[in-house]
This record gives structure tokens, sequence and C-alpha cells, in this order.
């Protein structure tokens, strides 16, 4: 009898234990009960699509978060380096790191590892820092280089028109101003990008002119030469089906046959240049040749631009000389070799209207690209304090995260101690009544906070009515008043000083802990915190006055 009594005893504790078990799971699920998230557990398996762009947004929400947290490190205006002693910002370099991160954010949907090897022996940290120190030279250089030149009022000029233009494109300034914030940039490292963009146009229409119209003949036909450029025109005899298939060979037969004879007939005019050129345009025109559409008097191209056998047959010939018949993959080709026009078509174009580019604007633009890498290359950056080897790793890490999972864990882990304190409490013969006393206050807590007085206050949380906070942790979703958490480690604290256990002043350390975590965290005002340590107050006290005697009761019984 008395065996059982003893395993009613336990039971009972192991009960009450599991009570007290219930107020840091009801923190955790936020008030889910199981059946619900049965629930969703069956709608996430009939959801599977749903489910997972629910979790890719999740991620992307996780991946912005870094992304602002890693901005706001540094004050924007910080100076983090000069560029032959031009200043660069926190702002313009951190813009600059997060549009390479974003490059690979878009492919794997997570910030990457830049400890990563290259391929090379490089690490990507080491590849992304040489690429930043070439962006903010691309972004600084040419602008010192313009207002060396003279040009600044030039420039300027073009950056005011630029930005009344774009905050047109965007309906005012405060929705640009919102766009830039989103790509971490402010007004005045916007003007410095278009300022780049505008001593690029400054300075190659002073040095070329805007399509190269500076440089002289010999020099356009210099620089094609030294490039490998080719002019030429050529009749195409399509050996393709309209729907791109090929033809039999009884038909490509055919097609090479009149392709002879009207090579044939180009070579007896050949004494005769213009007889030639005209009777050859005329055939041209005939051919089924899309291209000539864009290039009627012929195509200026370079290396590799060309199928090969076109090629190899064009670089063959001399001026005004006609090839024989050459074939490629798209059928039967007769070229005519031409001298280079400086302002004939080539195959680029360019990057903002799309048109095909001159020979001499060209020439201009490869001319001018070249001086920029020089520019580039001869730059000298210097890095301010530790900027040059930041650790990107480190740097998209969240330290208000971590601070705030510290706290977090700090509440968890010392409600974690005081429920695992009750259940050796409850093992040790000698000290089993403090056990019980303990988790007696623990459900009692559990009974007048969780089930009683929060759905009876309903008190918003802090972070529901300031939403300009931005909260550390996931949002708790029941009521606000009193703090939970704060209320079980104080009643525990009261009720161990209650039973005369000395155990009650570390206690007293982890109830502070856990009821500055709550404040720290945003989910709480002070005076759920304050009540709720009342409350642990009052609840220690009820569990040494009318706990005690049920104890006693039971001790009694057992007895007899």
């Amino acid at each position: 009898m008395r065996k059982r009594k003893r395993l009613l005893k336990r039971t009972l504790s192991l009960v009450l234990l599991l009570g007290a078990l219930a107020v840091p799971a009801l923190a955790a699920d936020d008030g889910t009960t199981g059946d619900s998230a049965a629930a969703g557990s069956s709608e996430a398996a009939s959801e599977a699509a749903s489910d997972a762009a629910a979790a890719a947004q999740e991620a992307y929400t996780k991946i912005m978060e870094q992304l602002d947290a890693a901005s706001k490190k540094y004050d924007g205006d910080t100076v983090v380096a000069t560029v032959n002693g031009t200043e660069v910002t926190w702002k313009l370099c951190y813009y600059l790191i997060a549009s390479m991160t974003s490059q690979f954010i878009r492919y794997t949907m997570a910030i990457p590892d830049f400890t990563t090897d290259t391929g090379d022996g490089t690490t990507l940290q080491d590849a992304m820092r040489e690429t930043l120190e070439a962006r903010m030279k691309y972004y600084t250089v040419p602008a010192a280089e313009a207002d060396k030149r003279g040009l600044a009022e030039t420039v300027d000029a073009e950056v005011e028109t630029r930005w009344n233009s774009i905050v047109e494109q965007y309906g005012g300034v405060d929705a640009l101003m919102e766009a830039m914030e989103s790509a971490y940039l402010d007004e005045p490292t916007y003007r410095l990008l278009l300022r780049s963009n505008a001593a690029f146009n400054a300075i190659m229409e002073d040095t070329y002119g805007a399509n190269g119209e500076k440089l002289s003949e010999a020099d356009v036909l210099a620089w094609a030469n030294d490039n490998n450029y080719v002019r030429c025109k050529y009749i195409l005899f399509l050996t393709k089906n309209d729907d791109g298939t090929d033809m039999t060979d009884e038909e490509k037969a055919e097609v090479r046959k009149e392709a002879e004879t009207t090579l044939e007939e180009l070579r007896a005019l050949e004494s005769d240049r213009e007889t030639m050129m005209a009777r050859f345009d005329e055939r041209m025109a005939e051919a089924d040749d899309p291209g000539m559409t864009n290039f009627p008097d012929g195509y200026i191209f370079t290396d590799d631009q060309m199928v090969q056998e076109f090629e190899d047959g064009a670089r063959a010939l001399a001026d005004y000389e006609i090839s024989d018949i050459v074939e490629s993959s798209y059928g039967y080709h007769i070229i005519l070799r031409l001298p280079l026009d400086p302002d004939g078509k080539t195959l680029s174009q360019d990057s903002g209207t799309g048109d095909y580019m001159t020979l001499r604007a060209d020439a201009a633009n490869e001319l001018f690209n070249n001086m920029l890498i020089d520019w580039i290359n001869n730059a000298e950056v210097e890095w301010k304090g530790d900027f040059g080897t930041m650790d990107y790793n480190e740097l998209f890490e969240e330290p208000a995260a971590k601070s705030a999972n510290v706290w977090m864990y700090v509440a968890i882990a010392a409600l974690v101690v005081i429920v695992a304190l009750a259940a050796v409490l409850l093992l040790l013969r000698k000290h089993r009544w403090t056990g019980m006393s303990l988790s007696f206050a623990l459900i009692l807590d559990l009974i007048c906070c969780n089930i009683v007085l929060k759905p009876l206050v309903g008190r918003v949380r802090p972070f529901l009515v300031n939403t300009a906070v931005e909260l550390l942790t996931a949002p708790p979703a029941d009521a606000s008043f009193p703090s939970g958490h704060t209320a079980a480690s104080f009643a525990a604290v009261f009720a161990l000083r209650a039973s005369g256990s000395p155990l009650w002043k570390p206690a007293l350390v982890l109830a502070a802990g856990i009821a500055f975590s709550r404040l720290y965290l945003y989910v709480h005002f002070p005076s759920d915190v304050f009540a709720a340590a009342l409350l642990g107050l009052l609840i220690g006290e009820l569990t040494f006055r009318y706990g005690g005697k049920l104890l006693d009761k039971i001790s009694r019984r057992q007895k007899q």
C-alpha cells in the first residue's frame, strides 16, 4: 500500500512537472494548439507548391534582413578608402558589395560562403575584393579625369539633366528616394554614379567625338587593320528550306549550278570594275539574304564574327577581287572583298540605341575603353583601417539578431533550468517537498497568467503599437499582459525562498535575466514585466501558505 501511495505521489509530481513544462511550450508555439498544427501538417501535404513558395519568400525575407543589417554596420558617410585621393564612402562601397552579392543570391537564394575556392586557389572573398576595387576606380577615376580636363561644367549639366529625367520617370523625388534606399543608395551616391557616366561621355566627346568624328581616316584605318577588320559584299545561294532544314542533294546541286553560272558571268566582267560591281549588286539584291536589309553596302567584320568558311574565303582576297564559290552551312557564297570604309557599318551595336555602329565609332569606343582600362590599372586604392581586409562572411552576419538570440536563449534556458531543478529536487528524498513546492508554483503560474489574466486583459504587444521598431525574434501571438516568462521565473524564486531553499538566490539572477530579455526583445511593456514579478511573488506566497498545508496532509496520510 505504501509503495502504491509512493508511486501515486511521484506520478502526481510528474504530472505537475509536465504541467510546468507547458509554460515555455506556450511561449514557443505562440498559442498554436496541437489540433491546428496537425491541420497545418495535413494542409502542407496537400499544398506543397504553396508551401514551397512560402519557404522561398521566407528565405528571401531573411536574406533581405541580412543585407539591410550589413548596410547599417557603418555610417554611410564613413570614408572607407581613397582612389587617387578621391574619397570612397561606405555608402558607395556597400552598394557595390551588395550588387555583386545579389548576383549569387539570384541563382542560389542564399548569401554565399565567401571562403569558397573559385577554382584557381583564390577565394570568392579575394575575387570580390579585386572586383570591388576595380568598380570603385570605375566610378571615381573618370570623374576626376574630367575635372582635370576642365569638363566639370559639362559633366554637372548632364548629371542635372539625367537626374531630372529620372525623377520624372519615377513620378517624383519621394518615389525615387524610396527606390534608391531599397538599393542601398542615397542622393549624393546616386549622383556620383551619374557623374561617372556623364564623365565618360564628356571625355569621349572631348577626345574622339561622340561617334569618333575627331579621329582621322588614317587613324581609323590603322586601328581597323591592327584589329583584323575586313569589308566585303557577297551573294548568297541558300541551301536551306524555309523551315530551316537542309535541301536534298538534288536541290543543292541545282543551287550550285546557279551559283556557278553567276560566278562565270561576274568573272567575265572583271576587266570593267564598275560594270562588274553594278552587276554584283543586282545579283546580291536578288539573293535570299535577310542580312542585306541592314548591310546593303556589305559587312565590316573582324575575327570570329562570321562563319569560319566565309571568313577564311574573304581574308584570302585582295580588294575588289571575287572569290570562287565558298560553301558554308548556309549555302554557297560568292564574295567580293572591298576596301575598308571608316563610315561603314560594323557588326558592333550601340548599347544604348541598339543601332549598328560605324567603323569610326567602333574604333573610338575601343580606344576610349583602352584608355579607361589603363587609368583603372594605374589608379591607387588606399583602404582606411580594416576595410581593405573586411571579412564578408562576418559582414553579412546579423549582430542584432545574434544579440537577440542570446537573450531569447537566456529566457528559454533559464526556464529549462528552473524546471530541471524541480525535477532534480523531486528525485531527492531530502528535497522532495521543495521540488513539489516549486512545481506547484509553476503550475499555478500557468493557470493564473496564461489561462486567466492574458485572455482577460487582452493587451496588445508593444511591437504592434510601435511598428517602426524592427522585431528581433519571432512575434508571439498571445496577449502581452502579464509576461508569462517573468511570472514563472519569479514564482519559482519566491517558492524556493518560502520553502527555505538557498537556491532562491541563483534563481533570482535567472529571473532578472528573463525579465530583461522580455524588454530587450520588445515583446513586453515594462508594466507587463513588473506586474509579472509581483504575480510571481503572490504565487510564491500562496504556494508557501497553502501548498505547504497540502504537503503536510499528504505526509501525514503516508505515515498512517
